[in-house]
């Protein structure tokens, strides 16, 4: 690998930028982690159904604008809602099993 001097400037100047943020902000950091543990709590209180529930309606709804619908890319855009709300099922699913002390694996 070649040596190339721009890339080895970048990563300088990310670095800096990285302390120096740091260095200004010092609560940024808690407070995001605040706000993650916020968003945590309310999820662990949403049963994993619904979100398979909702994917399961984006899907019908889908497919019903996509057969009665001009717009197909208003069909696409709410089938696309499936794949995020499954995620999001599964995350709230591991968030519940690592409040219980569960193993992932």
């Amino acid at each position: 690998m070649a040596f190339n001097p721009t890339a080895e400037k970048a990563k300088e100047n990310v670095e800096q930028v990285k302390s120096n943020l740091q260095e200004r902000f010092p609560e940024f950091k808690k407070r995001a982690s605040d706000i993650t543990h916020q968003v945590e709590e309310r999820a662990r209180r949403i049963p994993e159904s619904a979100f398979v529930t909702a994917a399961g309606l984006s899907i019908i709804a889908s497919a019903v604008l996509a057969v009665t619908s001009r717009q197909k890319p208003v069909a696409n855009f709410v089938g696309l809602w499936a794949p995020s709300l499954l995620l999001m099922g599964i995350y709230t699913k591991l968030l519940k099993m690592e409040k219980k002390g569960e193993s992932i694996l």
